[in-house]
């Protein structure tokens, strides 16, 4: 039966290449989500200094316009308590920002020493396992980074709020 192919031998191509499509579909789609949480987290550190910019400013404005000695107690309060939430939002981004480790799955030299030799499936399969880790790990990451970022704009608001009422509650005093 030198030449002749039989019926079984195809089904059982067709089923390997069906395998090898959706192997390696799998593969593409998980390399695909992990370029997007990449860029999420480059958007998330770009808001994050924005947000510290912004903060920054509202310190600088915050100490500059701040009531004078004669300004009573309670102006200082809230000048003191503003400030004091606009440095914590200050902190929060800059925690935010500060780079966290991320996994680039598969690692390159790993790859070409444990599967340069493993069948093709095999290796696909193990690899499709290491992205989907490598993705639960980076959306931790951007978990976090989006809770103080979040916390870092609540502050921001808060300080902002509490100086602002220390001005109106200031001026008809005076």
């Amino acid at each position: 039966m030198g030449g002749v192919v039989t019926q079984h031998e195809k089904n059982r191509d067709q089923v390997h290449d069906s395998e090898d499509r959706a192997v390696q579909y799998v593969a593409n789609v998980a390399l695909e989500q992990l370029k997007r949480l990449g860029a999420a987290v480059d958007a998330l550190d770009t808001k994050t200094g924005v947000l510290l910019g912004l903060t920054a400013l509202a310190v600088l404005f915050s100490l500059e316009g701040s009531p004078a000695s004669g300004g009573a107690a309670l102006g200082l309060l809230f000048t003191y308590t503003g400030t004091a939430a606009l440095l914590a939002s200050m902190v929060l981004s800059i925690l935010s920002i500060v780079p966290m480790t991320e996994r680039f799955d598969p690692d390159v030299k790993n790859l070409v020493h444990k599967y340069i030799d493993a069948p093709t499936e095999s290796a696909m399969r193990a690899i499709c396992g290491n992205l989907g880790d490598a993705w639960e790990f980076n959306k931790e990451v951007l978990q976090v980074k989006s809770r103080r970022l979040c916390w870092a704009l609540w502050l921001l608001i808060i300080g902002i709020g509490i100086l602002a009422l220390g001005r109106l509650v200031i001026v008809p005093l005076l």
